[in-house]
C-alpha cells in the first residue's frame, strides 16, 4: 500500500496524532478495567477458597452436625449439596447407634473388644 508517497506494510493504516491518542487512551481505558475486573475475580477466588477451606474443616466428622449448610448452597452443585445433607444427618445417627452398641456390648461384658477410647 502506497499513501503519500510513504510505503506502509499491509494492514498499517496512516492515522492522525488525535486518532493515535484516542486509540491509545481507548487501550488504556480497556486495559484498567480488565485489571480491575481480574483483580476482583482473583479476590472472590479467595474469597470462595477460604470458604471452601471453612467448609472443609466443617465436614469432618466432628464438625458436620452443626454445619450451617444453607449458606453454603450458592457455592455447591445441587448433588453436593445433598451428599452433605446426607451425611450430615447420617454421621451423627451413625455415631448415636455406635454409642448405644458400645452401652449394650459393655453390658455383656464385651468391651474389651471396643479398643481404647470406645
Amino acid at each position: 500500500m502506497v499513501t503519500a508517497g510513504i510505503h506502509l506494510p499491509r494492514g498499517v493504516w496512516r492515522v492522525s496524532p488525535e486518532e493515535q491518542k484516542a486509540a491509545r487512551d481507548k487501550i488504556l481505558s480497556e486495559y484498567a478495567d480488565a485489571a480491575m475486573i481480574l483483580a476482583i475475580r482473583q479476590d472472590e477466588a479467595i474469597q470462595l477458597s477460604k470458604e471452601i477451606l471453612g467448609l472443609s474443616e466443617l465436614l469432618k466428622p466432628e464438625h458436620i452436625w452443626n454445619i450451617s449448610l444453607e449458606s453454603y448452597k450458592p457455592l455447591l452443585s445441587q448433588e453436593t449439596y445433598q451428599k452433605i445433607a446426607l451425611l450430615k444427618a447420617a454421621i451423627p445417627a451413625a455415631q448415636n447407634e455406635v454409642a448405644q452398641l458400645s452401652d449394650k456390648m459393655r453390658q455383656f461384658g464385651l468391651g474389651h473388644m471396643l479398643g481404647p477410647n470406645k
